[in-house]
């Protein structure tokens, strides 16, 4: 993102992209010298150009000369590679998108879609101390956080930090005391459950020998019903 003028940025944008294609080259040649070194007898040179595509997207806080006949308003403007006069394109590689948030003119009380929102905030949020009351997706509740941390000293964001390890024992001591708490009944549950099966077949006259296998329990528990 960009704050400030600058009146050859369509240039620089071009070289920045000179990074990314090089770097595509080169990671082919590292392989084929890495191979060499390792005396790999069938080691080659193996690119054929086949550039993965480079797409520089900037957001821009200040308004491009365009033509005349550019409308005010239009905020987004995308560039390939072309040929001039059928518009063929010569390759898909090279993009480069340009977002001038100076153009955008919705209101806030105007925005609708995501991308609206997306755009008006880029623009605004820095002058915000509340939430917008549309803007109520999940994605920027989040991102409004986020950026309430970002203000915090080292001291408070140390702070924050140690407070979400505190919730976090204290979420896991209630959730490992629940789950105890549930085995325990469980367990409980069964216990009592194979006396009253063994004091039924004690009243039954069954033999103890037969009730202990059936209930698990031990002679002296059933002997003592």
């Amino acid at each position: 993102m960009r704050l400030y003028v600058q009146a050859s940025f369509r240039k620089r944008a071009i070289y920045y992209t000179t990074y990314p294609l090089n770097a595509q080259g080169r990671k082919a040649r590292d392989l084929y010298f890495k191979e060499k070194a390792e005396g790999k007898t069938d080691a080659k040179f193996r690119w054929d150009y086949d550039l993965k595509p480079v797409i520089v997207v900037a957001i821009l806080n200040f308004r491009f000369e365009h033509t005349e006949d550019w409308p005010s308003e239009r905020f987004r403007s995308s560039y390939r590679l072309r040929e001039d006069d059928f518009g063929e394109p010569m390759s898909d590689v090279l993009r480069f998108v340009f977002l001038e948030l100076k153009r955008f003119r919705k209101r806030v009380w105007e925005l609708e879609t995501m991308y609206d929102k997306w755009i008006w905030l880029l623009g605004h949020m820095q002058e915000l101390e509340t939430i917008p009351e549309n803007f109520t997706e999940l994605v920027f509740k989040r991102l409004f956080l986020m950026s309430e941390l970002g203000n915090f000293t080292a001291e408070e964001y140390t702070s924050y930090l140690k407070s979400l390890d505190n919730m976090g024992d204290y979420d896991n001591i209630i959730r490992t005391a629940a789950e105890d708490a549930h085995s325990r009944g469980l367990e409980e549950g069964k216990h009592a459950k194979a006396f009253e099966m063994a004091r039924n077949l004690k009243a039954l006259g069954v033999d103890i020998s037969v009730i202990v296998q059936a209930s698990g329990l031990t002679e002296e528990q059933v002997a003592g019903l």
